[in-house]
């Protein structure tokens, strides 16, 4: 095979490279299930911990006494098919094309919802530690060492 024909065919490989995205109808964002409207089934100002853990499970943050939760949800938009480009060589076939949706709560002492932020890895690029910190500020109770890679508070 001559060197030419070679690059040709690695050009027609490279082109070929393609992908066929299915997106979902409507995928569970589970975050938006919390709000203030009468329709969300986690309100906030009426909505008790043990609720929110019922639903969603024991949450990936939390402090100590459970006065604020982080929750990381990965909610699938759809797939792609077909020959996909990966880090080592091409190859037919599928995945799923996933987005980050996280929940950061906060309880009063009594355990009601009084604060929600949503997606706030995203405005610390997609780091949740260092969104969990910046959250867990203002709240009087210190987060869990046992959580965190770094061990510190």
């Amino acid at each position: 095979m001559t060197y030419r024909t070679r690059i040709t065919l690695a050009m027609l490989f490279v082109l070929a490279a393609g992908c066929i995205y299915t997106p979902l109808k409507s995928p569970e964002i589970r975050s938006s299930s919390i709000g203030n409207t009468p329709d969300c089934p986690i309100q906030i100002g009426k909505t008790s911990r043990d609720a929110v853990i019922a639903k969603f499970g024991l949450p990936g943050y939390s402090s100590r006494h459970y006065r604020a939760c982080g929750y990381l949800f990965a909610t699938n938009k759809g797939a792609v098919t077909g020959l996909l480009m990966g880090p080592c060589v091409p190859y037919f076939g599928s995945a799923e094309v996933s987005e980050m949706d996280d929940v950061w709560l906060e309880f009063e002492a009594d355990g009601i919802l009084c604060r929600c932020e949503k997606h706030l890895s995203n405005k610390f690029g997609n780091d949740d530690e260092k969104a969990w910190r910046e959250f867990s500020k203002t709240v009087p109770d210190p987060i869990r060492r046992d959580q965190m890679v770094d061990g510190a508070p």
